[in-house]
């Protein structure tokens, strides 16, 4: 594994030691999906995890939500062992269908406060409106889950991770079943969200835009079994449109092609990024 850049200090707020998660039970092969991965994940970071399919992002995110246990190795949360889902760690997947249909908008929100403990009664409602607000959604309290968009269905579900206040926000690909636009602004949004609310972000994204525009790091990784291939600082990428976040888009790509630093083509193809000759 390499890192580049510079390494955020303070201690870490989720961490993995030499962790490896093994598939499948006594009556079927096993196979290792994860295997002898470590990283630091400090306050207020973006963590973006890369890589291509099966190599085990996604089982290491649910390991760190605490849905996974690992085989070897071990996962921990602001020091302690995690041993199972908790508040601490809020998670906003992939898919559209994760907020309760019977409940508003509203009521979903407001359900998360009161069974964690978070808040309830008018206290909850004010919260939840507070969050609903945040993410720009706050006409659509008072709508169900089949009455929104899949975008707004996505800010939804943040502002309920959000509410409860979480010290990680978990995300599994979560503008990966919307359209280019939408996604586009999906992306700033959590750009602004993310440096307003100073929440810990840790991503699973197939996207290498994505990852290089939100990640202040980002893991790459590679497969069969999922290992970590180098982290790289993004944190100097700003904008879309900035020299900066084409050439951390074109290293990034270098990397999940397995192709080495010297390679002259990639140096050919860095110059072309940032604005040169080729």
């Amino acid at each position: 594994m390499t890192t580049t850049g510079k390494t955020p200090d303070g201690p870490p707020v989720v961490s993995g030691e030499d962790v490896s998660i093994e598939y499948g039970d006594r009556n079927r092969a096993r196979f290792l999906a994860v295997d002898g991965v470590t990283f630091q994940i400090h306050p207020g970071e973006r963590f973006v995890i890369i890589g291509p399919s099966g190599c085990g992002k996604t089982t290491l995110l649910m390991a760190m939500a605490g849905f996974l246990r690992p085989l070897r190795g071990t996962l921990s949360s602001s020091g302690h062992p995690i041993t199972g889902p908790g508040p601490d760690r809020a998670v906003v997947f992939q898919d559209f269908d994760q907020l309760f249909p019977w409940r508003t908008i509203l009521g979903n929100l407001t359900y998360a406060l009161q069974v964690t403990g978070r808040a309830k009664g008018q206290e909850a409602t004010r919260i939840a409106e507070q969050f609903l607000e945040m993410v720009r959604i706050g006409d659509a309290a008072h709508r169900y889950p089949h009455q929104l968009s899949g975008g707004m269905k996505q800010r939804a579900a943040i502002a309920r991770a959000l509410a409860i206040e979480p010290s990680v926000l978990l995300m599994d690909e979560p503008f990966g079943a919307v359209d280019e636009i939408t996604r586009t602004a999906l992306q700033r949004e959590l750009d602004r969200i993310s440096r307003a609310t100073q929440v810990t972000l840790v991503m699973v994204t197939h996207s290498i835009q994505e990852a290089a525009y939100l990640g202040d790091r980002v893991m790459v990784m590679a497969a069969n079994p999922g290992r970590v291939r180098a982290i790289v600082d993004t944190s100097g990428v700003s904008d879309l449109d900035s020299p900066g976040f084409a050439e951390a888009v074109t290293q990034l790509r270098t990397l999940l092609e397995g192709r080495p630093a010297t390679d002259p083509a990639i140096e050919q193809e860095t110059r072309v990024a940032v604005g040169g000759q080729p």
